[in-house]
């Protein structure tokens, strides 16, 4: 610590107390700054969050993937993020009231295979697949059917 100055005029205290309010001034106008930067990081924290609930929901709903991106793109416009209204509130008003907005299209003609859906095929059996064929396996649903048809030559 130093030694203890005494103030021995106006113009010392004057100035002394001047860079005290400076100082103080300063001080509060970083607080505010500070004050605001953390506002603004909530608020974005806060969208953050409800634009993840509202895709969360979306997807939950079966609404994702690029058969339905124009209607997810419009519905994430028509929800208000800063609204005091939860934005799943909102989905559920919107889906009330649009519910063709919120389907999802299903099988022919929904867009989603370039080529015809065919079923999967099943190899042939050969000699080697039976050897090795457990009692389990041969009990599979079809399987002595495409065993007696091997056995019968049909290939």
């Amino acid at each position: 610590m130093s030694d203890f100055e005494p103030i021995r005029s106006q113009d010392q205290l004057d100035q002394i107390i001047s860079k005290r309010v400076k100082d103080a001034k300063e001080l509060r106008e970083e607080n505010e700054r500070l004050k605001s930067q953390v506002e603004a990081r909530d608020k974005e924290i806060r969208t953050l969050a409800r634009t993840h609930a509202v895709d969360f929901e979306l997807a939950r709903r079966g609404l994702e993937g690029p058969l339905v991106e124009g209607k997810v793109e419009l519905i994430r416009r028509l929800i208000d993020l800063d609204s005091d209204t939860d934005p799943i509130e909102q989905l559920e008003a919107l889906s009330a009231s649009a519910p063709d907005l919120f389907k999802v299209p299903r099988g022919a003609g929904s867009g989603g295979s370039k080529g015809p859906v065919l079923e999967p095929q099943e190899k042939p059996l050969s000699d080697d697949d039976l050897r090795k064929m457990s009692p389990e396996d041969m009990t599979r649903p079809g399987m002595m059917e495409r065993i007696d048809q091997f056995m019968r030559g049909e290939r």
